[in-house]
């Protein structure tokens, strides 16, 4: 497997232990070379997923219609950013 669609929260949850997994499966992805697919937002676990990645030497692409680039906070520092 080359890459994963990842759909989770745009908020991080109650529970602190969401954060964790969320991050958790960011590293796991990176050290395994899988690269990580979503709906490019810098907030919340679906943000989590992808800073761990990042920050763990893994490949993100996120992809986002343009009037949610503007309504919402799109994560600039991703390795690929797909505008629909």
């Amino acid at each position: 497997m080359n890459a994963i669609a990842v759909y989770c929260g745009s908020n991080k949850g109650i529970d602190p232990d969401f954060t964790k997994i969320a991050q958790e499966l960011g590293i796991y992805l990176a050290d395994n070379k899988i690269e990580v697919i979503y709906g490019a937002g810098n907030i919340g676990l679906m943000g989590e997923v992808a800073d761990a990645a990042l920050n763990n030497g893994g490949a993100v692409t996120g992809v986002i219609p343009h009037f949610l680039k503007e309504k919402e906070v799109c994560h600039l520092g991703l390795t690929h950013l797909f505008l629909v």
